[in-house]
């Protein structure tokens, strides 16, 4: 409903001002008068008033907004085009008047009208009521009172605040932001999942959910073109390797071979300072050689026996040497 532009007569003006003239004062409104004629609303008094009802109530609604139910059960009939507010010692307080006509009354019917009235720079909130007991205010968050039901294009816009959204219109506006049939089924299971864990695994989630990130977590983050990082350290899966590698002068430390000392430990045995197994030079012979005598050292198990030397003389002389 849109208020009602009312004007404040000049003695309604001067009822609000105290006696300090610093101020206004509380006022009752206390009846209501009626007239067929439109007149100006700045007139002090309201030409061919028909009729005059103390059968109204009303309640203020905003710091500016006044509500006003008049009701008139007889059976007289008239038009009405104004009317006027009168305070409770008779004081014509605020008019309002159009050239079409507000209602028409017949002899049968019982005028009931409800009015928002706004006023343009009186507080509203100075202004009491004599009979309060079935006014119908519009609703607000802070006045109960009666609310009309929105259309679906209001509740879509909601830019309404004086209605109530029906479910017919609350459905359009959920269909309007989130499609129809929203949300799904599987929507529906997502949001009553009861914690994060069940709420991952819903969506099929891995660790990266909860930043668990890195090698062998099972996820495609930690892939480069389908593979760990570990496979890029084969050299089997390098591509563009040289196929042959010209030889240059290097070092090794033992180490660096694979295997060396197993290998060396299959071909010789030392146990302390004692070595075994199929011992062999080139060169020398191991020993040391005196005029043309070569004699061996002692190896266990492994020294030439004299017959397997070669080139011996035929002859030598006995010397004695020492043992």
């Amino acid at each position: 409903m849109t208020p009602l532009q009312i004007t404040i007569t000049p003695q309604g003006r001067a009822a609000l001002v105290n006696a300090e003239h610093h101020g206004t004062v509380p006022v009752r409104l206390a009846s209501v008068g009626l007239t067929a004629q439109h007149f100006d609303p700045t007139a002090a008094t309201m030409p061919d008033e028909s009729k005059r009802l103390t059968t109204f109530s009303g309640g203020v609604v905003a710091a500016d907004t006044i509500h006003i139910t008049i009701r008139d059960a007889t059976s007289d009939q008239y038009d009405v085009r104004g009317f006027g507010v009168y305070l409770d010692d008779g004081t014509l307080f605020a008019t309002y008047s159009q050239q079409d006509i507000i209602l028409s009354k017949s002899a049968s019917a019982m005028l009931l009208l409800a009015i928002d009235v706004r006023f343009v720079d009186t507080d509203a909130t100075q202004l009491t009521f004599g009979e309060t007991s079935w006014n119908n205010p519009p609703a607000t968050q802070t006045v109960a009172g009666v609310l009309t039901l929105s259309s679906n294009a209001q509740a879509i816009a909601g830019l309404e605040d004086r209605s109530a959204i029906p479910p017919t219109a609350l459905k359009a506006t959920l269909d309007h932001r989130l499609g129809e049939a929203a949300p799904s089924d599987y929507a529906k299971t997502l949001l009553a999942s009861a914690d994060a864990p069940t709420l991952r695994h819903l969506l099929g989630l891995g660790d990266a959910a909860v930043m668990d990130t890195g090698s062998e977590k099972g996820l495609d983050a930690d892939l480069l073109d389908g593979y760990h990082g570990t496979y890029y350290l084969q050299w089997r899966n390098l591509q563009n390797t040289p196929p042959t590698y010209p030889p240059s002068a290097h070092q090794h430390t033992s180490s660096d071979i694979p295997e060396l000392a197993s290998q060396l430990d299959t071909l010789v045995k030392k146990t302390g300072s004692l070595m075994t197994g199929s011992l062999q030079s080139q060169g020398t012979l191991i020993g040391d050689s005196r005029r043309n005598h070569t004699r061996c050292h002692a190896i266990h198990n492994g020294c030439r026996t004299w017959h397997d030397l070669g080139d011996l003389p035929v002859a030598h002389r006995r010397r004695a040497t020492p043992h």
